[in-house]
This record gives structure tokens, C-alpha cells and sequence, in this order.
């Protein structure tokens, strides 16, 4: 008998502001739920939003089309530029679809349009990051959500 152990791997937490209570989880790519309330996993962004949660044959997941998006956008972020994706520390959700990314250590916002995590808003988002990162004072903000880029210096 062979025994195969395969262990998720953290992809993002989630902040969900659904409800009454404020709750914290950890979510894998397919938004399962690996823990609540008791955050572990450490250099993943956090997610902020209303999401609905699913409880189905015992495995909590959260269920939420822009949320399952946003966790493959930064996942393929992630995968394609590393040291940019290791540069988030917020994504904010909102029900219109559009999101605020929040970067550092240059205290970038960067308004992203809906839905987003397409390799050309990657590419413009690689750019301007490091348009503003060469200014004399870097940080700002940055808005994608037009056909071109708008970056606005501190």
C-alpha cells in the first residue's frame, strides 16, 4: 500500500468583511480553505473583500468568481515575475469588479481595471512600477484601468 501525501499550498489570505464578523483565511488556488482566524503562511498578499462561503461535503471553500480571479491573476503574477508579485501586500476587491493593489516597499497603489491578471496588465504594471521606482522620491500611484497608464508621483 502506497500512501500519497499531498500538502496545499497557501496562494493568498483572504480578508472577508462579509457579514457581522470580520474573519481571516488562508486559501489555496482553488479558494479552499486551509485555515481561519489563525493566519501561518507568511510572503503571500492579502485579500480584502464580501465574499460568500461554501460548505460542501466538509470542505470550506470560499465562492466568488472575482476572488477565484484575482488568487490566478497573482498566482500567474507570481509565477511570471516573482520579484514583482513578492512586492503586494494588499489587493482590495470591490464589487464593481475593479481592485486596489497595494505594493512596497515604494508605497505603490496601483488601480487595476475589472477583470484584471491578463499578461498585458501585467506587462503595464511592470512598467510603471519601475518608472516610479526611479524617481527621486518613489512611490505613488498608478492607474490601469484606461487604455494607457497613468502614474502619478508622490
Amino acid at each position: 500500500m502506497t500512501i500519497r501525501v499531498e500538502e496545499r499550498r497557501c496562494a493568498a489570505v483572504v480578508r472577508n468583511d462579509e457579514g457581522d464578523a470580520t474573519r481571516l483565511y488562508e486559501v489555496d488556488i482553488d479558494l479552499t480553505i486551509l485555515a481561519e482566524n489563525r493566519v501561518r503562511c507568511s510572503n503571500v498578499p492579502l485579500i480584502r473583500g464580501s465574499f460568500a462561503r461554501e460548505n460542501e461535503d466538509r470542505m470550506d471553500r470560499l465562492e466568488d468568481a472575482e476572488l477565484a480571479r484575482a488568487v490566478r491573476g497573482l498566482d500567474r503574477l507570481q509565477a511570471n515575475a516573482p520579484e514583482l508579485a513578492a512586492r503586494i501586500s494588499e489587493l482590495r476587491l470591490r464589487s464593481s469588479g475593479e481592485a486596489t493593489l497595494y505594493m512596497q516597499p515604494a508605497r505603490i497603489r496601483v488601480e487595476l481595471p475589472a477583470p484584471f491578471g491578463d499578461a498585458a496588465t501585467f506587462q503595464k504594471l511592470y512598467a510603471a512600477v519601475a518608472y516610479l521606482e526611479k524617481q527621486p522620491e518613489p512611490g505613488g500611484v498608478i492607474d490601469l484601468r484606461g487604455e494607457g497608464v497613468v502614474v502619478l508621483p508622490d
